[in-house]
């Protein structure tokens, strides 16, 4: 009647997976420990599906913890799979109610893991092989046994000393012809047991299942008398005890069949589906975020707010942290409970803006301010995103001004806001040239013409500065004309010009005689002052826009030192200016006597001769000429 050995094998790759919306219950937790004739079982990683045969000669059984008690309603649904193998399958599986032990197996082959001589249990089996005698006889002592057909069927059957030879099945249902349990497929079933009204030791046993392949339902009853009498001996009298003990049941023969059962729904037990939540510091939450579903001791649905759902949790919506909810179910005896677990995370929603200058006359680009956004992860944002908003924002770049602008992001929770200015400045972006006369062959230095610049702050920039362009500007000193040329400033907003001219014109041409005599004095006399010789000529040759200047110095070895003059300057080895003029002019014909040179020999007290020699220059181009 038990099992020597357990062994477990691997499960079998060719069971297909489970349909996506189901979600079976953990067998090793709800049920006693596998009991096993030959090995074949195995679990699934979740522990969710269970393998109970895969070769020949073997037996399997796995009985719940809790009893079901007959004389209240219960529910119970599950899938069940018997491999791929048409008629050649063998033997099938059982849901049994039973009064004898969690550890109980019955006989392998056509006894399926339920049957035996022990009476006093009940099956439900979904039988793939038709034995023709035996279990499946069809003559007894009732006549028929309840099949109308060879073909796999389900029924409501009970075991005994004459199980071997003949057995009744109640409530039978079959499939079409050409049809098998052992398709490749998956079959969901139901059960349900409904205490009979005024009868406080008899249930109905009811069964629905479902092939998921053939879309084929088969369905039946049978009425269960659960009595303490054992010499009651009537043929719906199957077992002694209100409390049975309830499983699944499998064996093979001489065949094989790859076996396979997955529970969702326990009968008597309450359950309480959950869901872990995250949310978010500061997010509004209650206990019913995390309630999936409950189904009660009937296998009857109930809402959050049933009264007989009670909850408890420590969770704290203003910390970070994970915190645990607690849903405890209890309606009499019957009890469930399941926790989840809630995790609160800092939000972390924030924009970050930055200030700007614009100056007049520059576009603004909205986007130029923002810097960067996180979500409530701290994922990065772009600025295309939706939930950033400028908030209409406008800058007008027409005139100088200051912006307070803001910009926000819109948060799953809050909204966040980052100020920032946008000011617009005047535009001093500025760059100044002159114009300049050269003589035929001299040299035209770029720099020259460039008077300064400014950038857009009005701060100076030097001529070397790569903003400054010459535009590559070139004159042709060889021959006289006028060039008009412009250096441009590349701002940052934009391009300031200046325009200028160079002009080159022949050369000047100064007019010295090679000497000149001052004349003398007479020692003692009040005329100390001798003024130059008006016929010594001096002259200055140039075109009428020529612009020059005439200097002098006196030789170092000169006697003349201290006494020769311009005005009242006397004249020394440094170069004087004498005068400034424009094209041509006779200098000594221009200047009066006071004006020009003399020799002044007020106080001399002895008579004396003196001689010098002056270099004359003319600019901006002539050779120093003496006399």
């Amino acid at each position: 009647m038990y099992a020597k050995g357990v062994y477990a094998d691997n499960l079998k790759s060719s069971i297909p997976a489970l349909p996506n919306d189901y979600q079976g219950v953990d067998l090793k937790e709800n049920f006693n420990p596998v009991v096993n004739s030959g090995g074949g079982f195995a679990y699934s990683e979740d522990n969710s599906l269970l393998q109970l045969t895969n070769s020949t000669h073997q037996a399997t059984a796995i009985w719940g913890k809790n009893k079901i008690d007959l004389t209240k309603y219960f529910k119970l649904q599950f899938y069940f799979y018997l491999g791929d193998q048409g008629a050649n399958a063998a033997d099938g599986v059982v849901f049994g109610l039973q009064n004898y032990s969690p550890s109980f197996l019955g006989d392998l082959g056509n006894g399926m893991g339920f049957y035996n001589k022990l009476a006093y249990k009940v099956g439900l089996e979904f039988d793939t092989y038709f034995n023709g005698d035996g279990p499946d006889s069809y003559t007894g002592p009732g006549g028929n046994n309840g099949l109308s057909n060879h073909n796999n069927h389900m029924a409501i059957a009970r075991s005994g000393q004459s199980w071997t030879t003949y057995q009744y099945h109640y409530g039978a249902s079959q499939l079409p012809n050409g049809q098998y349990f052992s398709n490749g497929a998956w079959k969901r079933v139901t059960i349900e047991g409904v205490p009979v009204s005024g009868q406080s030791t008899q249930t109905t046993l009811k069964y629905s299942m479902y092939d998921l392949s053939y879309k084929t339902t088969l369905s039946g009853s049978c009425m269960v008398d659960f009595n303490s009498n054992t010499s009651d001996y009537s043929s719906h009298h199957f077992l002694l005890s209100k409390d049975a003990y309830w499983g699944f049941t499998s064996s093979t023969g001489l065949y094989s069949e790859t076996a396979a059962m997955s529970f969702g729904v326990l009968p008597q037990k309450p359950s309480i589906a959950t869901t872990d939540t995250t949310i978010y510091q500061g997010e509004k939450w209650d206990a019913s975020k995390n309630f999936v579903s409950g189904n009660d001791e009937t296998a009857t649905d109930f809402e959050f707010g049933d009264s007989r759902l009670s909850t408890t949790n420590n969770v704290d919506t203003t910390k970070p942290g994970t915190y645990n909810v607690t849903y405890t179910y209890n309606n009499g005896g019957y009890t469930g409970t399941a926790s989840a677990k809630v995790t609160v995370l800092e939000d972390q929603t924030n924009i970050k803006t930055k200030d700007s200058v614009l100056y007049v006359g520059q576009k603004w680009n909205k986007e130029s301010n923002f810097v960067s956004a996180t979500d409530e992860d701290g994922n990065a944002i772009p600025w295309s995103d939706s939930r950033i908003s400028s908030n209409g924002a406008t800058v007008d770049t027409s005139k100088p001004g200051t912006y307070s602008l803001i910009y926000t992001i819109k948060g799953k929770l809050k909204n966040v806001d980052s100020k920032f200015t946008v000011t617009v400045k005047e535009d001093k972006s500025s760059i100044q040239t002159k114009n300049t006369t050269l003589q035929v062959g001299q040299a035209w230095n770029k720099e020259s013409n460039f008077v300064g610049a400014t950038d857009e702050d009005g701060n100076p920039v030097s001529w070397s500065d790569s903003r400054i362009s010459s535009n590559d500007a070139s004159v042709d000193t060889s021959k006289a004309g006028v060039t008009k040329l412009k250096y441009t400033y590349k701002g940052e907003i934009k391009n300031t010009d200046s325009e200028f001219t160079v002009t080159v014109e022949d050369p000047l041409k100064l007019i010295v005689p090679s000497s000149s005599d001052f004349g003398t004095y007479k020692l003692g006399s009040s005329n100390t002052v001798l003024p130059w010789n008006k016929n010594s000529k001096i002259e200055v040759e140039g075109s009428t826009n020529s612009q020059w200047d005439l200097s002098v110095a006196l030789n170092s070895n000169s006697s003349l030192k201290d006494y020769i003059k311009i005005g009242e300057t006397p004249i020394t080895e440094s170069s004087q200016k004498v005068v400034s003029g424009t094209g041509t002019m006779a200098v000594t014909d221009e200047l009066s006597s006071d004006k020009f040179i003399k020799v002044d020999y007020t106080g001399v007290k002895q008579l004396r001769k003196d001689t010098g020699t002056l270099e004359w220059s003319l600019t901006p181009s002539t050779e120093g000429i003496r006399e």
